[in-house]
């Protein structure tokens, strides 16, 4: 999407001299509107929309200079206020980005690679937020990071339903590090079984940090994660999750099987480790499958609203969630929007 706003940009840098830089405190007009259309910011309230618009400074690039190199770590996210940039990518592919486009929105939470590099075209007025004065606004407002996940969970989600790319392989964990041993905290029959099949406490651990969502999360952030789980089982031809309806749980499959059927005709089998269901975590979308135990399973299950609880108790486990989900994002690959360069949106 390309957004308009209304600005006054000082003069433009010099030819041949750096980028110079201006103040911070969001001082042109639009700036927060222009901020809560940007995926990653839209599930942001007003007031911590805010608070990230403070943390940006206004950038002047003459004709020319580059403003983000390929192939370098990410370390800002940028707008572009005034004049223009083209954007040039590795296979070739260039495409020039008018004001209200936005790029690098993902730098914010992690360091990878550019896969573009973007100049300035005649003159070029940004404004840019630092990686590092943002991390500075997670660890002061950690309850932030909520937001962020549940905006990239929209862009998992558009990505996938735009079909840009079908629904991702379920990840196996390696099962000779999952040992035999006890569930700790099981509290029925069904906790025996579970028991027997994935073992301890270690070794469930160890499955729950693979899910991509998770994979952010430090050691006490993951036991607080797994002290939700409750075993549940089902029967042969029972529906775990129906296509359609509403989201509220997140499941790992711990024995049996299972098959999915997709809207689409897609159909896979699920078997102890994978899993489903983790977006439903941070929204209630409709699920876009529908889950059928092929025999009798036992999966581990996580509920939406024991989640929320775990959130709003230790917020900085959010942080977390998001940086999971932007490795997710460049993982899918581009999602196409219009006035959003595939390069960028993978490069963001």
């Amino acid at each position: 999407m390309v957004l308009h706003v209304t600005t006054t940009a000082p003069a433009r840098g010099v030819a041949g001299k750096s980028p110079h830089e201006g103040g911070s405190g969001s001082p042109w007009p639009g700036w927060v509107d222009l901020l809560a259309a940007v995926p990653l910011f839209r599930s942001l309230p007003k007031r911590h929309l805010r608070r990230v618009a403070r943390l940006a400074h206004l950038r002047w690039y003459a004709d020319g200079w580059t403003v983000a190199r390929a192939g370098t770590p990410g370390d800002a996210f940028y707008t572009i206020l005034d004049g223009r940039a083209l954007v040039r990518t590795s296979d070739g592919h260039t495409r020039a980005l008018e004001p209200g486009a936005f790029f690098g929105e993902l730098a914010l939470l992690d360091d990878a690679p550019r896969t573009a590099t973007v100049t300035s075209s005649g003159g070029l007025t940004v404004a840019r937020l630092a990686r590092a004065d943002f991390a500075g606004l997670l660890r002061e407002e950690p309850a932030i990071g909520l937001g962020l996940a549940r905006g990239l969970a929209g862009v998992v989600r558009d990505v996938e339903a735009g079909g840009e790319r079908g629904p991702a392989a379920p990840r196996r964990p390696d099962h000779e590090r999952l040992a035999s041993g006890g569930l700790s905290g099981g509290t029925d029959g069904a906790s025996d079984e579970a028991t027997s099949t994935l073992g301890t406490t270690e070794g469930l651990l160890a499955l729950i940090a693979r899910v991509p969502l998770f994979e952010a999360l430090n050691r006490r952030h993951l036991r607080r994660v797994l002290r939700l789980a409750e075993p549940r089982s089902y029967a042969a031809d029972e529906t775990v999750v129906r296509a359609g309806l509403r989201g509220e749980a997140f499941y790992v499959v711990l024995a049996g099987r299972a098959r999915v059927q997709r809207a689409d005709g897609h159909r896979h089998g699920l078997g102890p480790g994978d899993f489903f269901g983790e977006l439903a975590l941070l929204d209630d979308a409709p699920r876009s499958a529908t889950v059928t135990a092929e025999d009798e399973i036992t999966t581990l299950r996580i509920g939406r609203p024991a989640f929320a609880k775990l959130l709003r108790d230790e917020p900085t486990i959010a942080v977390g969630l998001a940086r999971g989900l932007a490795a997710i994002v460049r993982d899918q690959g581009p999602a196409e929007t219009e006035g959003e360069p595939p390069a960028l949106r993978k490069s963001a």
